[in-house]
């Protein structure tokens, strides 16, 4: 159980953040607060934070 909470707990987390951004029309500013690891979640989590930040970007263009 402990090892498993381990595991999901930082997907769940990034899941929460990603629902939230989504539900704010893609204009949440503040980075996802999940530790960033070398694993594939913490790879993820660093991918999406440069995936939000180029789309808040072009938003941003777009609205000029």
């Amino acid at each position: 159980f402990v090892i498993s909470k381990r595991i999901t707990h930082p997907l769940t987390d990034l899941t929460s953040y990603n629902t939230k951004y989504v539900g704010s029309n893609f204009t949440l500013i503040n980075s996802h607060s999940g530790k960033l690891t070398e694993d594939e979640i913490g790879k993820l989590t660093l991918n999406f934070n440069v995936m939000r930040d180029n789309i808040i970007e072009k938003l941003s263009f777009f609205k000029q």
